[in-house]
């Protein structure tokens, strides 16, 4: 079978040479794996659809060629989703540090802001974005990390910069990038990414009035002299 335009016949193959390695020597895969495993991959033709729509070919066929991408007939009808159901959705599966398969999200691009996940254990898409943020600011000084408000604006983006999914997960991480990092949102997204950021993060400051019997000698010294 020809690859789409736009498909790179390479990363197709090494998909599929790689599924068979983790069949022969047995791999273990986690439950999310084994899930994501079971659904059908994206027809040529969904393939097209999605170039079509804007997602750069590229990052389809990276994305395809990893084993990351699905399509498939899920319930969608909360924060997350279930196999066998009735919504049509692009199932993007996310990976962390180690390499192990830990949510997939569905997503639709008649409805971009109505995404679930699996599991809910990833934070956002684009981790790698925000270690090569975190990377740059050591090497220049400074850096950018564009935020999208959707995992469907992110895939239009070529999955260059991130979406958070989970932010109580993800704002300590975020907070850790410091001031030399700009976090770049849409219009009018900013102060919701501020008070995203600093809720529940920043301890409260308090002052208390402190008896001088309580000090120690040098303590009350210091006061005096002060």
């Amino acid at each position: 079978m020809s690859a789409s335009p736009g498909i790179d016949p390479l990363l197709v193959l090494a998909d599929s040479v790689l599924t068979r390695w983790i069949e022969t020597f047995h791999v273990p895969r986690s439950a999310v794996e084994k899930t994501f495993d079971a659904l059908p991959f994206p027809p040529f033709a969904a393939i097209r659809r999605l170039i079509d729509a804007g997602v750069p070919g590229p990052v389809v066929a990276a994305l395809h060629g990893a084993g990351l991408l699905k399509v498939a007939r899920v319930n969608a009808a909360g924060r997350k989703w279930e196999p066998d159901g009735p919504d049509p959705r692009l199932l993007i599966a996310v990976r962390d540090d180690s390499g192990a398969m830990i949510d997939a999200v569905a997503i639709a691009s008649h409805a971009p802001g109505e995404w679930s996940a699996l599991t809910g254990a990833a934070a956002m898409l684009g981790g790698d974005a925000m270690e090569r943020a975190s990377e740059e600011r050591f090497m220049r000084g400074g850096a950018r990390l564009r935020l999208y408000d959707d995992p469907w604006a992110w895939l239009l983006a070529g999955c260059e910069g991130i979406c958070v999914l989970d932010w109580n997960a993800a704002a300590p991480a975020l907070r850790m990038l410091g001031e030399s990092v700009a976090i770049v949102a849409d219009s009018g997204a900013g102060r919701g990414v501020l008070a995203r950021l600093t809720h529940g993060g920043l301890p409260r400051v308090v002052e208390v009035q402190v008896d001088d019997s309580s000090l120690s000698l040098a303590e009350r010294i210091g006061r005096r002299a002060a």
